[in-house]
């Protein structure tokens, strides 16, 4: 082996030394540590089952085999399971796997609809949606990560930017609409009971009118918006103008 290091002014330093390899016997007799973690071949379906919580990937969803390593960790603040950690989101998945996770704590049986696993990132849930079955929450997943469950039962946020009661000379609207948790499933907007377009701005969170012919009429308006999130929670907002 030979190491040359050379400086900004040409001076050159040179390491030369000779390594003598150990035979089979001699290698097989070092000491070694077993590598955490259940090994996940990437060319085999593969499948991780701990107290309270099973993932499952299909063949060809990892790009190579790995350690998955699995933690299970206190209850994060509003979750009815414990924080599931399998693996990290640095190792990267090519499809989608599956994880069920058991919710630990009593819930209403009205409320199984609003049950969804969420990731903790940065310490806030990203929702990853699932539906709810004998006191499991089963999801597709894309990511490694921390899992729990959380029920969702807060309606979106859906309510006025730039409406005022007096319209006439403006060339449109806005609205704005969110949700905290599960996500924004669909929204409808209508003016004096007919469906009218509204574009979204998923940066910005609104949705923007701009009138037309179908929308720009003089007189007195009516506006109707409606918002449902994953869960089923939904908002409503009422607005009357003139124009």
């Amino acid at each position: 082996m030979q190491i040359v290091a050379t400086d900004a002014a040409g001076n050159r330093s040179k390491l030369t030394f000779v390594l003598h390899g150990a035979t089979a016997e001699e290698a097989a007799a070092w000491p070694s540590t077993p590598e955490p973690g259940q090994l996940f071949r990437y060319n085999e379906a593969n499948l991780l089952v701990q107290d309270g919580v099973r993932f499952s990937l299909p063949a060809a969803a990892l790009y190579d085999d790995e350690r998955i390593r699995y933690a299970v960790l206190p209850k994060p603040k509003d979750a009815l399971a414990p924080l599931h950690r399998i693996q990290d989101a640095n190792t990267p998945l090519q499809v989608s796997g599956e994880i069920d996770v058991a919710v630990q704590d009593n819930v209403d049986d009205k409320l199984n609809s609003k049950l969804l696993i969420v990731r903790i990132v940065k310490g806030k849930p990203v929702a990853e949606g699932g539906t709810y079955a004998n006191g499991v929450v089963t999801a597709k997943v894309r990511n490694f990560g921390d899992f729990t469950v959380m029920v969702d039962t807060l309606p979106p946020t859906l309510y006025n930017v730039d409406l005022k009661t007096n319209m006439t000379g403006r060339k449109g609207f806005k609205l704005k609409i969110g949700d905290g948790l599960s996500g924004i499933a669909s929204w409808e907007v209508k003016l004096d009971g007919k469906w009218i377009m509204m574009e979204y701005a998923p940066g910005a969170s609104t949705l923007e009118h701009t009138f037309d012919k179908y929308s720009s009429a003089p007189g007195k308006h009516q506006l109707e918006a409606s918002a449902v999130d994953e869960r089923g929670n939904k908002s409503t907002f009422s607005f009357e103008f003139t124009r």
